[in-house]
């Protein structure tokens, strides 16, 4: 999915109150999740997508970081394979 229809899609679900929600970036978003929930974060509300590059998905992130959403810390992102941004 194109970096702007990522951020389309997360602009609308958020509806701009981004302190609530966390976000990270994986390249395996179910082993993220798994952790996330081992580590007693509440996913009820996962949402992932599937990013053109390493690149886009960390631009991504940041860009909402710097709005207020809470950075989830996982693997290190492979520059190779695929690339996802996660919120929950």
């Amino acid at each position: 999915m194109t970096k702007d229809a990522i951020i389309a899609d997360i602009d609308k679900r958020t509806n701009s109150r981004y302190g609530s929600w966390h976000i990270g970036v994986a390249n395996n978003p179910e082993r993220q999740r798994d952790d996330c929930e081992r580590n007693g974060e509440r996913t009820d509300f996962w949402m992932d997508w599937r990013c053109d590059s390493a690149d886009d998905a960390k631009e991504i992130e940041t860009r909402y970081v710097n709005r207020g959403m809470k950075q989830i810390q996982g693997a290190p992102l492979a520059s190779r394979g695929d690339a996802y941004v996660f919120m929950f």
